[in-house]
């Protein structure tokens, strides 16, 4: 699945990007077929927009966690998970304006919709 996977995304890449830019993306998407090893040090290799597109991906279900955190009463938990976040990423930091009441009100009705349409 992982060799299927790598080349559904780099037929994908091939019509986006053009010959030279799905060979530079390539190697993050074969690597995991070899393993764990292989695919850690691919992310040597990433390029701007892979890494910007995971971060972005990866920033956003963090937001998450703490929206439903926050939602759930949970205060020091959502804390707990910015810390981590800016520990981890200082240059894509999370503040607490970043967490703003709206933000919390859209989560909630999106849950709220997607429990009324199982």
């Amino acid at each position: 699945m992982k060799a299927v996977d790598a080349l559904v995304r780099m037929k994908t890449d091939l019509k986006d990007f053009g010959i030279g830019g799905a060979t530079l993306r390539a190697p993050k998407y074969l690597a995991p077929i070899f393993g764990t090893v292989p695919r850690r040090l691919s992310k040597q290799v990433e390029t701007p927009g892979q890494r910007e597109t995971y971060t972005t991906y990866r920033r956003g279900i963090i937001k998450g966690r703490v929206l439903d955190a926050l939602i759930d009463g949970k205060n020091k938990e959502a804390s707990k998970i910015i810390q981590a976040w800016n520990r981890a990423n200082p240059y894509e930091a999370f503040f607490y304006e970043d967490i703003s009441v709206e933000a919390i009100f859209d989560r909630l009705e999106k849950k709220y919709e997607k429990r009324a349409k199982p």
